[in-house]
């Protein structure tokens, strides 16, 4: 999904998400941006079709997608 916008965005984002990223002021561990990504397709997995985060996940397959996430899907 992000490789969509090329390497200059990327930079961009991921250097702001360093910058925001100071966990240990809040009690907090340090997580890293591909952990959003499972994040959001924990949560969007136990609502939408599986089919649908696995082609948003750009999976080859929903096989891919159901190894990595039947934990959640209902």
């Amino acid at each position: 999904m992000l490789h969509d916008f090329g390497p200059w965005l990327q930079a961009l984002l991921l250097g702001k998400f360093r910058d925001m990223n100071h966990p240990a002021a809040y009690g907090l561990r340090q997580i890293r941006f591909h952990d959003l990504r499972h994040t959001w397709a924990t949560l969007l997995g136990t609502y939408a079709n599986p089919k649908v985060v696995s082609e948003m996940l750009g999976h080859a397959s929903i096989a891919i997608t159901l190894d990595t996430y039947s934990h959640v899907l209902p």
